[in-house]
């Protein structure tokens, strides 16, 4: 079994890893959204004030960065890489 400490440690690097590629692989405005709405927790009325736009359009704009980011392929290797590193860290 592996250590829990080190399995935390693993996990926390390898979701920073896939923040990092994810908010990478969106165009500029869904990045803006993504980041406010989901790193800092933002709601949608706040994030549609700081990118002045409006809640409806960073609705959109949220959706297709989750569709982005669940149809590239190189997201889809970070998951599985995920997946196995976790598997690994757990034996």
């Amino acid at each position: 079994h592996g250590d829990p400490q080190r399995l935390a440690v693993l996990l926390s690097e390898l979701q920073r890893t896939c923040l990092m590629a994810t908010v990478r692989g969106l165009p500029p405005q869904r990045r803006a959204v993504f980041v406010l709405l989901h790193v800092m927790n933002l709601s949608v009325e706040s994030c549609a004030e700081i990118v002045k736009s409006n809640p409806s359009a960073i609705r959109v704009a949220e959706i297709r960065a989750r569709q982005t980011n669940t149809s590239h392929p190189r997201l889809r290797a970070y998951a599985a890489n995920i997946q196995n590193a976790t598997d690994e860290a757990l034996v």
